[in-house]
């Protein structure tokens, strides 16, 4: 934990340091290697050129956009057929100072160098798992080897920064995770468990896959069975109501729960949602499982509850993550309930729906809403007319 702390250390005062390009670091770094890297030479390299060795870390991207430098995925791939590169990063990566071969291995990655990934690996073992970075690195160089990137996920467990390396880790080929997932759903280590779940939503649904799922919400506790749920979901799983309804009291796992059913397009899942929408008033859990929902059938549920106005007076319409909301095909259901929903609130949100047209129609529509009784609809539709 401590070397994660000093290459943070060392990212940070990036933002004042003058930016430079690739062609300048490949002229600094020739310097440095005839002087055999000395310390002082490495660290100025590191804050001078953070948005290419840290090319992937969102920080370093910020800061280099924000002096208008251009940024790009393994800056260096050009550099790593020169010949100073290639008499110098096995040297580097074999040196015993972390600082030099950190820098070896951050090296190799922005020039997308996979033949070091065992080496990295090497240095990830002899870390005792405990090098964040290394583990990173070995994410972007594709490593074939999960397990050394695993191990460095359970080590830093209790640790809020570990959900970077999950993530990075969940974006390594899609095949091999989908064959971890299924290979170590059954895993007793927890960590392992909910990796092996998450991974499970990176591929197309299968029988099988959707068979480890349903059986991990039954067997598992609470934690473990809002993760599979929520896979189920995403994956549209059909006929989930059997599998759920033991937990839709539990307050835990309710709004998972409604959203698993509201995602399938079985009948007996259909069936329940219309059960759930002839009540006078809709629960803040149905309406966001329907407009969360990538199933045109519960979408259309939704829109269906918000024309009769079956809403709580408080009920907040949050559109963020469904794209399918902004489809063409609910142009006329959208404009309907603009102009006859009095809530100026749920108003509000529903505009948004055009923030980013600018056919015809949607133009004439904002226009029409110029004129429209509630202020904030007039307020929105200005608003994009001016931006078209």
């Amino acid at each position: 934990m401590k070397y994660l702390f000093l290459l943070l250390f060392i990212v940070l005062p990036y933002t004042k340091s003058s930016a430079q390009s690739v062609s300048d670091f490949e002229i600094e770094f020739k310097e440095i290697a005839q002087q055999h890297f000395p310390d002082k030479k490495v660290d100025s390299l590191y804050k001078k050129y953070n948005h290419i060795l840290f090319w992937f870390n969102p920080n370093s991207q910020l800061a280099a956009s924000m002096k208008n430098m251009e940024t790009a995925n393994y800056p260096l791939s050009n550099f790593k057929q020169s010949n100073v590169y290639k008499e110098n990063i096995d040297a580097l990566l074999a040196d015993t100072l972390n600082r030099k071969y950190s820098f070896g291995c951050f090296l190799a990655c922005a020039a997308n160098d996979t033949s070091k990934t065992d080496k990295i690996t090497a240095l990830l073992k002899r870390s005792d798992y405990k090098d964040f970075w290394l583990a990173t690195i070995l994410t972007y160089l594709h490593s074939k080897d999960f397990e050394p990137i695993i191990k460095c996920i359970i080590r830093y467990k209790d640790n809020d920064g570990t959900s970077y390396l999950i993530d990075d880790f969940l974006r390594m080929d899609k095949q091999r995770l989908n064959k971890f997932g299924l290979d170590s759903i059954s895993s007793k280590d927890r960590v392992i468990q909910c990796l092996a779940i998450r991974t499970l939503a990176k591929t197309e649904n299968s029988a099988q896959k959707e068979k480890v799922l349903k059986e991990t919400v039954i067997t598992t506790d609470t934690a473990m069975k809002g993760w599979a749920i929520a896979v189920l979901a995403h994956l549209h799983a059909k006929e989930m109501l059997p599998v759920v309804k033991p937990y839709l009291a539990n307050k835990d796992l309710h709004q998972i729960c409604l959203k698993a059913i509201a995602s399938s397009t079985s009948f007996i899942d259909i069936q329940y949602l219309d059960s759930l929408i002839r009540n006078p008033k809709s629960d803040d859990a149905l309406l966001h499982a329907l407009l969360s929902s990538e199933n045109d059938i519960s979408l259309r549920k939704w829109f269906v509850l918000v024309k009769n106005e079956k809403l709580p007076d408080n009920y907040y319409i949050d559109l963020f993550g469904n794209s399918l909301f902004y489809d063409d095909r609910y142009f006329d259901q959208i404009c309907e309930i603009i102009m006859k929903t009095p809530n100026e609130k749920q108003l509000y949100q529903l505009m948004d729906y055009f923030k980013n047209k600018k056919d015809e129609r949607s133009i004439n529509f904002l226009n029409k809403c110029l004129n429209h009784p509630v202020a904030s609809v007039k307020e929105k539709a200005k608003y994009f007319l001016n931006k078209n």
